[in-house]
């Protein structure tokens, strides 16, 4: 791994917004941006798009959103946050409710190793879905289903920032998650409100897996250093 210390940055952003419809706005903006990491100071363009979604009722969901599209290009680094989010309530009755929320990021961090001539690029993405059902079997007494699921990718290059090869060969990496988490929740209320107790059954499942990714150029020593590195990750 690359450890950090001592990093600064600076930048200046400037933009305007722009009112498409009544339900969304959309925010350009370019700027430029001074980083400095490892004693080596990069500077170059940021761009960024951003949208949202302000809460509006649709045939009786309440809906909303943002996103946002963000790069930043730090030659000969390359720096990216993106995301987006959207949500959904819906009120079926006086005791029913319901909300839904799907987001998805993707980042990429780039570090650089100045001990082996090399920047590690990380790059990571998450899919997020997660749902929540509340229903009030009487005014003391209310209940509460919610499941999550989220997966999530990252992968981690590494690649040469000057004439200096690495003295080690390193493999580039990808990890894997996924996570699940669901609980079913009631809740007591006494009817004037000054005392409430709950009981929660709650379930959480996760699995991750890591790999190397087999490099472009072989040979019957880099082959068994890449199997190598293999086996280790599964242990």
């Amino acid at each position: 791994g690359t450890g950090l210390n001592n990093v600064s940055s600076e930048s200046v952003l400037g933009g305007a917004q722009y009112v498409p419809f009544t339900w969304m706005s959309v925010t350009p903006m370019a700027g430029y941006r001074w980083d400095t990491q490892a004693g080596i100071r990069d500077r170059g363009m940021t761009y960024m798009l951003g949208a949202r979604v302000p809460a509006f009722e649709a045939d009786g969901y309440i809906v909303s959103g943002n996103a946002q599209y963000r790069e930043d290009f730090l030659a000969p680094r390359k720096l990216e946050g993106d995301f987006a989010r959207f949500s959904v309530e819906k009120v079926f009755s006086p005791y029913a409710r319901d909300s839904l929320d799907v987001g998805v990021n993707r980042n990429r961090h780039e570090f650089y190793a100045p001990a082996d001539s090399t920047i590690e690029s990380r790059t990571e993405q998450v899919l997020s879905f997660a749902d929540k059902l509340d229903y009030d079997i009487d005014p003391a007494l209310g209940s509460t289903f919610f499941v999550s699921i989220n997966g999530r990718g990252l992968d981690k290059d590494i690649r040469n920032w000057n004439a200096v090869a690495p003295q080690n060969v390193q493999f580039n990496t990808r990890i894997n998650e996924f996570r699940f988490d669901t609980y079913v929740q009631s809740v007591y209320r006494t009817p004037e409100g000054r005392t409430a107790a709950w009981l929660r059954l709650y379930y959480s499942e996760r699995s991750e897996t890591h790999s190397a990714k087999l490099p472009g150029t072989t040979s019957p020593s880099i082959d068994t250093l890449f199997a190598q590195s293999n086996a280790q990750e599964h242990i």
